[in-house]
């Protein structure tokens, strides 16, 4: 019963919630790449790549092949989830269909370029975890973070490399990207296994009775004193 009461406890303690950028980190064998019918929007508009719904606030392109990021590099066989705003910027949704504790995709963006007329590239490129009710849970601007993706340079073919947030409880619903000229072209999410849970149980339990131990070890009691007999 002491037991159900703490672990019981400990479930409604509140927190708030954040998460970890991480970087480089492999595909997931549930990643989900952004192919399909290529398309651009000069203004908001949303769609369905591998099953997840899309939505972007501004102009953008969905399945785009041969995206250039200028002087960071281009994507030719990737498709490109891309912000198709030149004098401003897009902010690109995508609903994971479920809460995850782990999402990252593959992602990259134009730098201020000078071999190109786009010195508006680069503007903070973007990304940001929610959860389910739309709550920023963690963002990142990947230039502020020292996060430079590619190569800078513009002969490069599918550069980029793996960005996306880790947590330790499955919040993770929606996954943003930001900013002028940023892409990405598919999501990995993963949650902890049922197995993960139990062994935290375990370990719970067991510092329980660790606890209990230790107490007694120390000769204290910790139950209510007896009532005294009284004499008629």
């Amino acid at each position: 019963m002491r037991i159900a009461i703490l672990l019981t406890a400990m479930a409604i303690v509140p927190y708030c919630a954040s998460a970890d950028l991480i970087i480089d980190t492999p595909f997931a064998a549930n990643v989900i790449s952004f192919d399909g019918t290529s398309s651009c929007s000069d203004g908001p508009a949303s769609t369905t790549l591998g099953g997840l719904n899309v939505s972007s606030d501004g102009a953008a392109c969905f399945a785009y092949h041969g995206w250039s990021f200028a002087d960071n590099g281009s994507w030719f066989a990737l498709p490109a989830l891309a912000d198709a705003s030149l004098s401003g910027t897009t902010t690109i949704t995508i609903d994971l269909g479920a809460s995850y504790s782990s999402a990252w995709g593959f992602v990259d963006y134009g730098l201020g370029c000078s071999g190109f007329d786009c010195t508006t590239y680069g503007n903070d490129p973007t990304i940001t975890a929610l959860d389910e009710n739309k709550n920023v849970i963690e963002s990142f601007d990947l230039s502020a973070s020292y996060v430079i993706l590619g190569s800078n340079n513009e002969f490069e073919y599918e550069a980029g490399r793996t960005v996306g947030f880790s947590e330790s409880s499955a919040d993770i619903r929606y996954f943003q990207i930001g900013g002028d000229n940023i892409a990405i072209t598919n999501i990995s999410t993963m949650t902890p296994e049922p197995a993960t849970f139990a062994l935290t149980a375990l370990a719970l339990i067991g510092l329980c009775f660790a606890w209990r131990r230790d107490i007694k070890s120390r000769g204290c009691d910790f139950r209510p004193p007896s009532s005294p007999s009284s004499s008629l």
